[in-house]
C-alpha cells in the first residue's frame, strides 16, 4: 500500500474541507457510503459476471433465547437508510478510501453516481420485515433485502453492516420480554394485584399497575454510547414503563410516535445521602421525607454505610412514625453485597419494623415500604429473588428490580447469533440459490433462495427457495405471509407506533409458570 506523499497536489474534496475549516477534526454529516465494513467497498467487483439481482436475509440463528422480540428496524431505516446520497458524499468517500486503501480502484464511484442520477440518491433496495413487536422463534427469516437493478444490485450487500445492527435493540427487547414472562408467573402465585394489567388496558383505562413497573432501566450510564442507550432502552420499553434512560424517551418520540414512553419517580443517590457522612445519613433520609413525603412514592438508596443500621435505626427507628404518617410509599434501595440475599434480608428486616399484611393468597405484603434491587441484576437474579421471597412467605409485590449493565449492555451480536446472508442471485438470466455450510460449524449453515416467513395454525415457518409466483405475488404460500414491505422506492412505506408494537408483543407472552410453581 502506498501512502499519499505529504507534498502531493490536493484533491477537490481536500480543498473543500480546508475551506470549511482549518481543522479536519470537524464532524461531517452522516455518509452511508462510509457506514460499512471496509471489505464491502470492493465486493461489487467480486460478484459473478452477469449478476443482475440479489436477495439477502437476516435471522437469529439461535442463542440464549429460543424466541426473539423483533424491534428497532424502523429507527435504523429512518435514520440511516432513508438518507439521500449526494455527489458530495461520493467525493468524501472517494477521498477517504484513497487514504484507507491506498487506491480507489475498489471504490464503485460509477455505481454510486448511477444511484444519485437514476434514483435521486435513494437506495433502490426493497426491505421487508416482520411487524415490529412480533415474537418469532429463532432460525427464521426476520428481514429480507432485494434489488433487481443490474447496475446497483450490489447495494443489498453494501448495507448489510448497518442493517444488522438491529441485533442490539432486538436483544434488549427480547431479554426484557422474557423477564416479563417470569414476573407474570411470579405474580400469579403471590400477588393480589390485577396481574393482567397490560399496555392496552392502561391505554383504555388510564390506570397503570404492577407488572409494567417491576423492571426499571438503570442502564443509561452503562451503555457504550448515547445511541445505544436510546435504541436499546426503547427496546426495554416495549415491555415495561419503568426507565431512567431519558434518551430512550426522546427516540420513542422522534421515531415511534410516543410522546412519553416511560416513567420514573424521585429517587436519591449516594452523593446526596452520604453528603453529611455516617452521622448525618439519617438527617438526609429525613430530608427525603420532607421533600417527597407528600408524593405517591419515592426511592432512597440506603447502603451508603450500613444498610442494616439504616433500616433498624433510620427508616425503622427514628423515622418510623413519619413514614407511617406520610402519603408516599418508601422504596428502600440496597446497592451492594449479594444481589439475591441482601434484598431478601431487607424485606425481612423491614417486616420486623413496619409489619406486613397477608394478602388473599396468604403471602405477606409489607406495610408502607417496598424494596428495589438495582445492583447486579439480570434475569437469573430476578428469578432467584422472586423464588426466595416465596420461600420466605413474601409476596411478589414487595420487590421491584432495576437493571443497568445487563439490560442494555451485557450482550453482543452472538447473544442471539444474528447474521445477514446472501441467499439468491440472478446470474446471466438464471435464478441461482446461494448458501454456505461450513464443514467446521454446520450451525452457521445459511438458508438458500428467496424466502419469506409464513404463519399457519399459529406456527411460524420460513419458506425458502420461492418461485417467482410465490415471491412476487405471494401465491401458494400455504399460510399467511408475515414479511411486509417497510422500505421501497427510496422511502419508508410502513411505520409503526410504539403503542401498537407494545400491544402486539403482549399477545405472545407465555408466563414461565412451571418454574415458579415449584418454588411456591
Amino acid at each position: 500500500m502506498k501512502l499519499k506523499p505529504a507534498n502531493a497536489k490536493m484533491t477537490n474534496y481536500e480543498r473543500k474541507i480546508q475551506a470549511q475549516s482549518a481543522s479536519l477534526m470537524n464532524e461531517t454529516p452522516y455518509n452511508p457510503l462510509m457506514d460499512a465494513d471496509s471489505y464491502k467497498v470492493g465486493q461489487w467487483l467480486q460478484y459473478p459476471e452477469g449478476a443482475s439481482a440479489m436477495f439477502s436475509y437476516v435471522e437469529s440463528r439461535g442463542g440464549v433465547y429460543d424466541r426473539i422480540l423483533f424491534f428497532g428496524l424502523q429507527y435504523i431505516i429512518q435514520k440511516y437508510v432513508e438518507v439521500q446520497i449526494t455527489m458530495d458524499m461520493i467525493d468524501e468517500a472517494e477521498d477517504f478510501f484513497m487514504r484507507h486503501f491506498g487506491q480507489v480502484e475498489s471504490f464503485n464511484r460509477k455505481g454510486w453516481e448511477y444511484i444519485v442520477e437514476k434514483y435521486n440518491g435513494f437506495l433502490p433496495v426493497e426491505i421487508k420485515a416482520v411487524p415490529e413487536g412480533t415474537v418469532v422463534p429463532t432460525k427464521n427469516v426476520l428481514v429480507s433485502l432485494y434489488c433487481d437493478d443490474p447496475e446497483c444490485f450490489w447495494a443489498v450487500g453494501y448495507i448489510e453492516t448497518l442493517i444488522l445492527r438491529i441485533w442490539n435493540p432486538i436483544t434488549t427487547a427480547t431479554k426484557s420480554f422474557h423477564v416479563k414472562e417470569d414476573l407474570i408467573a411470579a405474580a400469579e402465585i403471590s400477588s393480589d394485584e390485577v396481574i393482567e394489567t397490560s399496555f392496552k388496558q392502561a391505554r383504555l383505562t388510564g390506570v397503570i399497575q404492577g407488572i409494567l413497573f417491576k423492571l426499571h432501566d438503570f442502564g443509561g450510564r452503562g451503555a457504550s454510547s448515547y445511541e445505544t442507550a436510546s435504541i436499546s432502552g426503547l427496546g426495554h420499553l416495549i415491555n415495561f414503563y419503568g426507565t431512567d434512560t431519558l434518551s430512550a424517551l426522546k427516540l420513542g418520540r422522534e421515531h415511534y410516535a410516543e410522546l412519553c414512553a416511560g416513567y420514573s419517580i424521585d429517587a436519591s443517590e449516594h452523593s446526596t445521602m452520604t453528603a453529611l457522612g455516617p452521622d448525618g445519613e439519617i438527617v438526609q433520609f429525613e430530608r427525603m421525607i420532607d421533600k417527597f413525603g407528600d408524593r405517591a412514592i419515592f426511592a432512597c438508596v440506603s447502603d451508603g454505610f450500613d444498610i442494616w443500621k439504616a433500616i433498624r435505626e433510620g427508616w425503622g427507628g427514628k423515622l418510623l412514625q413519619r413514614i407511617i404518617d406520610m402519603n408516599a410509599i418508601l422504596v428502600v434501595r440496597p446497592d451492594s453485597g449479594d444481589p439475591i440475599e441482601v434484598p431478601v434480608e431487607c424485606v425481612k428486616l423491614l417486616d420486623e419494623r413496619f409489619g406486613s399484611t397477608l394478602n388473599k393468597k396468604k403471602f405477606k405484603v409489607l406495610n408502607h415500604v417496598r424494596v428495589i434491587q438495582g445492583d447486579g441484576i439480570g434475569s437469573v437474579e430476578i428469578r432467584a429473588i422472586a423464588k426466595r421471597l416465596h420461600e420466605e412467605g413474601y409476596s411478589f409485590d414487595n420487590m421491584a428490580y432495576g437493571s443497568g449493565g445487563w439490560l442494555l449492555q451485557k450482550q453482543n451480536r452472538d447473544t442471539q447469533k444474528f447474521a445477514c446472508k446472501n441467499a439468491w442471485m440472478m446470474i446471466n438470466g438464471e435464478s441461482v440459490n446461494v448458501f454456505k455450510d461450513p464443514i467446521t460449524d454446520h450451525g452457521k449453515k445459511s438458508k438458500k433462495g428467496r424466502m419469506t416467513l409464513i404463519e399457519c395454525d399459529g406456527v411460524m415457518q420460513t419458506v425458502t427457495e420461492l418461485t417467482d409466483e410465490q415471491f412476487f405475488d405471494g401465491e401458494n404460500l400455504q399460510g399467511e405471509e408475515l414479511l411486509v414491505p417497510v422500505y421501497s422506492g427510496g422511502r419508508v412505506v410502513k411505520a409503526y407506533e410504539l403503542q401498537e408494537i407494545r400491544e402486539r408483543a403482549e399477545t405472545y407472552l407465555v408466563p414461565n409458570r412451571e418454574e415458579f410453581a415449584l418454588a411456591a
